[in-house]
């Protein structure tokens, strides 16, 4: 798979997932269902974690495509972003 395909493709299935579970959501929330907002924040956060999905399938194809220096280094960007999450949360 083609490394921009791969990305595109990324990112278009968290934009669709994200807007479906939104518009569950709102009707939720609508109808009075306790579960409404969860699925609201559910979405937005799918869409914040967008762009790490398509780090980590732009990496997935490097490293399918045996371009070592690349692949090692969205391995390194992966990392850094995942301690900067972790730091985020414990404080």
């Amino acid at each position: 798979m083609n490394l921009l395909d791969s990305i595109a493709k990324t990112l278009r299935l968290c934009v669709i997932l994200s807007v479906a579970i939104a518009v569950i959501g709102l009707m939720a929330g609508y109808t009075g269902s306790p579960y409404g907002e969860g699925l609201t924040w559910l979405a937005v956060l799918i869409l914040i974690l967008s762009p790490f999905a398509g780090v980590v399938a732009a990496t997935i194809s490097l490293a399918y495509g045996k371009d070592r220096k690349w692949a090692a280094f969205g391995v390194l960007l992966i990392i850094v972003s995942l301690i900067g999450m972790a730091v985020a949360l414990i404080q």
